[in-house]
């Protein structure tokens, strides 16, 4: 059982203490609010903002941001001295292929913090779809972020859209009609 009685036991539990604080994050908008609290080392797109205000308490995405968040914020605490080494992030990142970022180098650019636009190509994987976009700063030690929502890119190649959905039989719950009672 953790306590804290004494001004060494807060010390003792500090991390623990942070991550039960970091806990308490809602939703998307809190993480927005938040951000220079929990993750100083991080520099956040204003993109993100708008993608962030989507993820709701319940999101299923929620608690991966959160937790990619975290792990690049240690990554930038812990980056003192040298280049990028991007092997020291938990989170296996990677980088976008030559060829994804020729074709799709305009959706993998950003506006920064400072007003400059760059090409984002290191992301972290949240889900099958979501990726969190980040450009280490080796000069300063610190990570812009960038967030893209579902990559529908890797389903759709086109430009115009159209869903047609159809039910394949008469069951109880029928998407179109909602539910039909027997």
């Amino acid at each position: 059982i953790r306590h804290a009685s004494k001004p060494k036991h807060i010390k003792k539990h500090l991390e623990w203490i942070n991550e039960c604080i970091k806990d308490s994050i809602r939703d998307g908008i809190d993480i927005w609010k938040r951000r220079n609290e929990f993750y100083p080392s991080l520099l956040f797109c204003q993109s993100v903002r708008q993608q962030l205000y989507k993820i709701y308490q319940s999101h299923v995405i929620l608690n991966r941001i959160k937790r990619s968040l975290s792990e690049l914020q240690k990554y930038c605490e812990n980056w003192v001295t040298g280049g990028f080494e991007p092997e020291n992030i938990t989170g296996k990142p990677r980088m976008e292929s030559k060829p994804t970022l020729q074709q799709y180098g305009k959706e993998r650019t950003f506006v920064c913090p400072d007003g400059k636009q760059r090409k984002f190509s290191w992301h972290l994987s949240l889900s099958y779809t979501w990726r969190l976009y980040f450009y280490p700063l080796e000069n300063e030690k610190k990570i812009i972020i960038s967030v893209t929502p579902p990559k529908f890119d890797m389903f759709y190649k086109g430009k115009d859209v159209s869903l047609d959905i159809q039910a394949v039989d008469n069951s109880k719950w029928n998407y179109l009609n909602g539910n039909m009672a027997s």
